[in-house]
C-alpha cells in the first residue's frame, strides 16, 4: 500500500509541476573566435579583416578572413583544393525540444563559399574554382534555413576561396561573414527543473541548518553545497544538481525518506541540524532512480 501512495504521490508531483516554456533567440556572428584550416586538421584563430566598402553587411558579425588583409598571388599558389575550411562551433541549451529548434544562417564571401552545419551541405554560392569567373555575388548575402539543431554543440564550417592572383589587398580582397540565429523554448518549472524531468517537491525549500557539517550537504537556494573539510582526510569526491535531486533539498530528501520508509530511516535530527549526508544522499538518488 505504501508502495501505491509513492507512486500515486509522484505522478501528482508531475502533473502539478507542469514545465514553462522560455522563449529565446541565439546569436552567433562571425568574429575572430573562428578558426581556419589549410587541411582541416591544423586550426588556428581568424582575423577580422579588411573590408571592402562594396561588401555587404550583417549586423552582429564581422567580415573575417585567415589574414587581415590579403595577398592575391599568396592566395592563389597555397589555397587548398575545395578552399580553405572556416569552422565555429556554439552551445544550445540541454533543456529544449530539439524537435522545436529553428535556425537560419545569414552568409556572403569574396568570392565564394559552401557551407556545412553539423557535417551536412546547407548551401552555398559561387564557384569553388579560383580561377572564376567572378560574378560578383559576393556584393550579396543570402539567407539559409539550418536543420540537424542539437541540444549541446553545434558547428558551422564554411569552405570559402579568393579568384585570381592579380591585384592588392584593396582591388582584390578575401572575406566571409556569416550570422546565425537559433530559435528555441527552454522548458523548466518554477524550481528550475527540465520539462522531462520530474519535479518531485513543487516547492524547493532553502535549506537552513543549525551549522553546516562536515561532508553534509544543503541546497543554499541556487546550488548544492558542502561543508569545508577540517584537519585531514579527504572530502567528498561528488557534486549534484537541483535536477539530480528531483527538485528536493536536503529537509525535503529527510521528509520524503521518513514518509516513505520509516523503519529504515527515523526523524534524522543530526541530519537536519547538520545538513543531509553523502550516504542519505546516495540513498535519495537511488530510491528515486525510476
Amino acid at each position: 500500500m505504501k508502495k501505491t501512495h509513492l507512486i500515486l504521490g509522484v505522478l501528482v508531483f508531475a502533473l502539478l509541476a507542469m514545465p514553462f516554456a522560455l522563449a529565446d533567440t541565439l546569436s552567433i556572428g562571425s568574429d575572430d573566435n573562428v578558426e581556419w584550416s589549410a587541411d582541416g586538421v591544423d586550426w588556428y584563430p581568424a582575423y577580422n579583416t579588411w573590408v571592402h566598402p562594396a561588401w555587404p553587411s550583417i549586423y552582429g558579425a564581422s567580415w573575417i578572413w585567415r589574414t587581415s588583409q590579403t595577398d592575391p598571388a599568396e592566395e592563389y599558389a597555397n589555397v587548398p583544393d575545395g578552399g580553405w575550411y572556416f569552422r565555429k562551433t556554439f552551445d544550445i541549451p540541454g533543456c529544449v525540444d530539439e524537435e522545436n529548434l529553428v535556425g537560419t544562417v545569414t552568409a556572403a564571401a569574396d568570392n565564394s563559399y559552401e557551407m556545412y552545419f553539423n557535417g551536412a551541405y546547407v548551401d552555398g554560392r559561387g564557384t569553388m574554382d579560383k580561377n572564376g569567373p567572378d560574378a560578383q555575388s559576393w556584393r550579396l548575402k543570402q539567407t539559409s534555413d539550418l536543420t540537424g539543431l542539437v541540444n549541446g554543440e553545434n558547428e558551422i564550417l564554411f569552405r570559402a576561396l579568393n579568384y585570381y592572383s592579380h591585384g592588392s589587398y584593396s582591388s582584390n580582397p578575401a572575406g566571409l561573414i556569416f550570422q546565425i540565429e537559433v530559435e528555441f523554448e527552454e522548458d523548466y518549472d518554477d524550481d528550475g527543473i527540465c520539462g522531462g524531468d520530474i519535479d518531485m517537491c513543487l516547492d524547493t525549500k532553502e535549506d537552513t541548518p543549525l551549522r553546516l557539517g562536515t561532508n553534509r550537504w544543503i541546497w543554499d537556494g541556487t546550488e548544492w553545497i558542502t561543508g569545508e573539510l577540517k584537519g585531514k582526510g579527504v572530502g567528498p569526491k561528488k557534486s549534484f544538481t537541483i535536477q539530480d535531486t528531483h527538485g528536493c533539498s536536503c529537509e525535503q530528501i529527510l521528509d520524503y525518506l521518513h514518509e516513505n520508509y520509516p523503519e529504515e530511516y527515523g526523524k534524522m535530527k543530526g541530519h537536519r541540524k547538520f545538513g543531509c549526508s553523502s550516504s542519505v544522499m546516495d540513498a535519495f538518488l537511488e530510491l528515486t532512480s525510476e
